[in-house]
């Protein structure tokens, strides 16, 4: 019996050494992969660092501190992370007594995060190239402004990326949040029809709210053209939120649009607006021209 015991004792001595194991390995693997995006984000915030001080002052030095400032939170969210990964403690968030967990379909928004990552990466070396066509002026300056916002949609978007895979808390910015009783949905702008001679025209645009935080907004939207004309036409499109006065907010520009003739197309997108300018969007306007 005795020996029986002692034979109990050994495996369930050798379980616990794997178990302790294992979950040191896990510990290692967490740690590394702490670091090794805290040394990332590190290079980005250099990076727009030395950008922002090529500017006293306008737009584009505006979205490149708003992209600091979003840096540097994430830095501050994976280095307390780090630190509770290193001293081996647990660590729970709430938020109005409310305690934060990872939605179950953490998984599915991680990967749908990672390829909206991806999208914006190629649009933001389109962009640089465009920019890089010019050498002053408005054209450039709008150019610049493209990609200092598209790389702050960048910032807000690994920010998530992280939190999701992290387990980092963005209380509000994993599940569709519903906007208060005090806020509205913006309204579908009226459909522009043809006029004239012109053989095009805008059916439908529509935005709503998917996602919120306490930072951005996400507005979905959705454009639908139909082309009446004989030839195929390529359309360019700059979607606007606008407030009730109709002084724009934010904007959101399509990629290029193909119709057919006589074919009836919806073009999809989305814009990150921040907080609170995007408490203030009532309508949705579709600007459309006819490209070359």
């Amino acid at each position: 019996m005795h020996s029986y015991l002692r034979r109990c004792a050994v495996v369930s001595g050798i379980v616990l050494s794997l178990n302790a194991l294992n979950a040191s390995a896990e510990q290692a693997s967490a740690a590394t992969a702490i670091q090794a995006s805290i040394a990332a984000v590190d290079r980005d915030i250099t990076s727009a660092a030395g950008e922002s001080a090529q500017y006293s002052g306008g737009l584009i030095k505006s979205l490149i501190e708003a992209r600091l400032a979003v840096l540097r939170q994430t830095r501050a969210m994976l280095d307390q992370r780090a630190k509770v990964t290193d001293m081996n403690v647990t660590i729970r968030y709430t938020a109005d007594g409310k305690p934060f967990v990872l939605p179950a379909t953490a998984k599915d928004e991680l990967a749908q995060v990672e390829t909206e990552l991806a999208i914006l990466a190629a649009k933001i070396v389109a962009a640089d190239v465009e920019a890089a066509r010019y050498t002053g002026g408005m054209v450039q300056a709008m150019s610049l402004s493209s990609v200092a916002t598209l790389r702050q949609t960048q910032a807000m978007l690994e920010q998530k990326r992280l939190s999701l895979r992290f387990g980092l808390p963005q209380f509000v910015g994993f599940t569709n949040v519903s906007l208060t009783p005090a806020v509205t949905p913006p309204p579908t702008s009226m459909p522009t029809r043809r006029s004239g001679d012109r053989d095009w025209e805008i059916v439908s645009v529509d935005s709503k709210v998917t996602e919120s935080n306490s930072t951005w907004w996400k507005y979905a939207w959705k454009l639908t053209l139909h082309n009446s004309g004989s030839v195929a036409r390529i359309f360019n499109a700059t979607i606007e939120f606008q407030d009730k006065d109709g002084f724009i907010i934010d904007t959101s520009r399509s990629e290029p649009i193909v119709l057919q003739p006589n074919a009836e197309d919806t073009a999809t997108g989305y814009a990150l607006i921040r907080t609170p300018g995007a408490n203030n969007v009532s309508r949705t306007v579709a600007k459309v021209s006819v490209g070359r």
